[in-house]
């Protein structure tokens, strides 16, 4: 009976294959961001104050685009030795080269929410601070973080950096922009 491992296992194993030297041929220079598979609990106990922290800021908040989606926690079991890139970030979440992904800076993602609220809208302007925790508590926790947002007219948003030990963590939620 054939066992399946678990995805982003799989994954790491590849991305570690792939910088493995080869007996048949020169060796390439080693990457500069590196994958590594994680013992599964160390994962869990490196992720879990980071989850606790961003489900809390971000608990009742909506994301408003032509539509309201929520937010949930994303990580995944990796770590990764230098800052998030596209390419890495297409890696780790399984995205292929030719879906299109905008990188978006946490201003201008939230902007919708804190800086261009309508001031006639009481419960609008009530949110923003809640945002505005939300999004400093992003900047606090993971370093670099981005807004990746995957796909066209339904957009899937990971709101996404690393924590100090490396580990790719944030938030995901929808956007429908058409």
């Amino acid at each position: 009976m054939r066992t399946r491992l678990p995805r982003p296992v799989v994954v790491a194993f590849l991305a570690l294959a792939a910088c493995a030297p080869r007996a048949d041929g020169p060796t390439a220079p080693p990457p500069t961001t590196t994958f590594a598979a994680t013992n599964a609990q160390s994962w869990l106990d490196i992720i879990q104050p980071y989850r606790a922290e961003l489900l809390e800021a971000s608990a009742g908040l909506l994301y408003t685009s032509e539509s309201d989606y929520p937010f949930d926690y994303v990580s995944r079991p990796v770590f990764l030795r230098d800052t998030l890139t596209l390419a890495t970030f297409r890696t780790a979440f399984f995205i292929s080269p030719t879906t299109p992904v905008a990188v978006r800076s946490l201003d201008r993602f939230f902007a919708r929410h804190i800086e261009l609220v309508d001031p006639g809208d009481p419960l609008s302007t009530a949110l923003v601070p809640r945002y505005e925790n939300l999004k400093f508590q992003l900047q606090e926790l993971l370093n670099a973080p981005k807004a990746y947002c995957v796909g066209t007219v339904q957009l899937r948003c990971y709101v996404v950096g690393t924590s100090p030990e490396g580990v790719i963590g944030g938030l995901a939620t929808t956007s429908i922009e058409t």
